[in-house]
């Protein structure tokens, strides 16, 4: 018994010390996906598309590196994943297509390359959508801009 109470003595605290040295190092992962972190795209926020479409979006990206985004037109609700190095960020993003009468039509493809403003508070960046039918066959192509602005807790109403 009492070799067994030396174990526990010695093991309790190395076992709170490597708790403590791990909650370090997490505390500075969970920091760079803060909104408040100029380097981190994570959030919500409002997105204006212009080029060969023009609308507007609300784009949620999240800290495990999937986004969602819900547009303006044709009722476009889509996923996507994305990569962020420094302030820059390389998105791949898909969804479904339909026709007026919400027959599927085929799907889409979309890149986007963006960079973080400085601030945090803003991105932009160059945007390239394929469509293809139902069968995978590439329709046709569109390009263009995105300027997007930081929703928060307290953007005002």
């Amino acid at each position: 018994m009492k070799n067994r109470n030396v174990y526990h003595r010695k093991a309790i605290p190395t076992l709170l010390l490597a708790l403590v040295l791990g909650c370090f190092s997490l505390s500075s992962a969970v920091l760079a996906d803060t909104p408040n972190n100029d380097r981190s795209i994570v959030g919500m926020w409002r997105v204006f598309y212009s080029g060969d479409l023009v609308y507007e979006a609300f784009d949620q990206w999240h800290s495990d590196g999937t986004e969602i985004e819900v547009a303006n037109i044709f009722g476009l609700s889509c996923q996507g994943v994305f990569k962020q190095t420094g302030r820059n960020v390389k998105l791949f993003h898909t969804g479904w297509n339909f026709d007026a009468n919400g027959a599927l039509i085929g799907y889409f493809n979309e890149n986007q390359k963006i960079t973080v403003s400085t601030n945090g508070q803003t991105y932009d960046g160059t945007w390239i959508v394929k469509n293809y039918d139902v069968n995978g066959n590439e329709l046709d192509q569109l390009t263009g801009a995105l300027h997007a602005t930081r929703l928060s807790v307290d953007t005002p109403l």
